[in-house]
């Protein structure tokens, strides 16, 4: 959810990740830093995407990091 979902909004005080304003995760905060970067990088590397169709991105160091976190999820 925190990879696709809507706007992540990290309240710090109360170490609390609200996604899309009405989903609560507590939960540390430094997760939910990590997940607005990664974001951030997901988006950009999908507009290099979109101005260069043929552009390979299974290389990609961000697609591996999420294919990762994946493989992790469905571990534990």
């Amino acid at each position: 959810m925190l990879l696709f979902g809507g706007d992540i909004d990290v309240q710090h005080r109360e170490r609390l990740i609200t996604l899309d304003g009405w989903i609560l995760f507590q939960a540390p905060v430094r997760i939910g830093v990590i997940f607005k970067h990664l974001r951030k990088l997901m988006d950009s590397l999908l507009e290099k995407k979109l101005a260069n169709p043929k552009m390979n991105l299974e290389e990609e160091k961000t697609i591996q990091l999420i294919l990762e976190l994946i493989k992790m999820e469905n571990s534990v």
